[in-house]
Parts: structure tokens; C-alpha cells; sequence
């Protein structure tokens, strides 16, 4: 009983220390994706055009 209660302490102080660093992070590449999609889109749109 013990061990099992050890367990989930730790493992509920590693969820709450990784899923916000996980969350951050996503939320970073999200954005990077972005900034770097806008100018390929946009550069194969003109290709495409042309």
C-alpha cells in the first residue's frame, strides 16, 4: 500500500512538473511552425501561380 502511495505522489509531482515544460514547449514549436509555413505558403502559392 505503501509503495503504491509513494508511486503516485511521484508520480503526480512529475506530471506537474513536466506537462507545463511539454505544454510550453508545443506551444513554441505551434508558433515556430507558423512563422515558417507563412513564407513557404506563400512562395508556393506564387510558384504555382507563375
Amino acid at each position: 500500500m505503501v509503495e503504491s502511495f509513494l508511486y503516485s505522489e511521484i508520480y503526480q509531482y512529475t506530471i506537474s512538473k513536466i506537462l507545463p515544460k511539454l505544454r510550453t514547449y508545443v506551444e513554441s514549436v505551434k508558433i515556430n511552425n507558423n512563422r515558417l509555413q507563412l513564407p513557404i505558403l506563400r512562395y508556393l502559392f506564387l510558384v504555382h501561380k507563375g
